[in-house]
């Protein structure tokens, strides 16, 4: 049995004081694991003590830094925003100025523009309006990409996962244990096509092998070569 509670605990690893979760359960052994979000969950077993614990978790001190530091290039970073006309947002890639319409209604797209219906002063109002064109507009996009994305799975029989679409601040994307969901986040819609492909690839993977090993790498490197090029594309854009 797992105790969902937990408890925090702080391990020093080097120059870090590391923030990590504990939670106690019936096995014999301790796991460490680091999640997309950074996250350190340690799972120990219930008659552990904490020097020991702290102890194994500083022994794999380089394997846990190096797989956070991994994930930490793969956040989102969000840039300031002033929703003001002149300022540029990303569309699928392509920088898009925005335009505040104090005639027009709604959002729409114009070539290269963005054409938001609003006072110029209110710039809440711009920025909601805004964000609201950019949940629909990721919803279509993104169940389209996963639809593309299925067809390079199709022949280990991978069924499509429902697709929740919401903003994030600290990953792209996520899939669930049983791989029956999952997450994107709206702001891949600001990405070019390729990197989206990348990301709904990089968790459709995770049906098939849930965590991030040799084979799960050996299998994105089969279904998508040049895995990393995409992935560094998308690192680049939003650094």
């Amino acid at each position: 049995m797992t105790d969902p509670e937990g408890e925090d605990l702080v391990v020093t690893l080097g120059a870090r004081r590391l923030p990590v979760r504990l939670v106690r359960s019936n096995r014999k052994t301790l796991g460490i694991a680091v999640h997309p979000d950074t996250r350190v969950v340690a799972t120990a077993p219930h008659g552990a003590e904490h020097d020991a614990i702290e102890r194994a978790i500083a022994g794999r001190g380089g394997w846990v830094l190096d797989a956070i530091r991994e994930f930490e290039r793969f956040l989102p970073r969000t840039p300031p925003r002033r929703y003001v006309s002149g300022e540029t947002h990303l569309y699928l890639g392509r920088e898009h100025r925005l335009v505040v319409d104090p005639d027009g209604l709604g959002v729409r797209r114009d070539g290269n523009r963005l054409v938001v219906g609003g006072r110029r002063d209110d710039t809440d109002g711009v920025r909601r309006a805004l964000n609201r064109w950019y949940g629909v507009e990721a919803r279509r996009v993104l169940s389209d990409r996963l639809d593309a994305g299925l067809a390079l799975f199709a022949a280990q029989g991978v069924m499509r996962p429902a697709l929740t679409v919401r903003r994030m601040e600290k990953r792209w994307g996520s899939m669930s244990n049983d791989g029956r969901r999952m997450l994107l986040n709206t702001r891949l819609v600001e990405a070019g096509t390729d990197e989206i492909d990348y990301v709904v690839a990089h968790e459709l993977a995770h049906i098939l092998e849930p965590h991030h090993g040799p084979a799960f790498h050996a299998l994105l490197e089969r279904k998508m070569p040049d895995w990393r090029a995409r992935k560094d594309r998308l690192e680049r854009r939003f650094a």
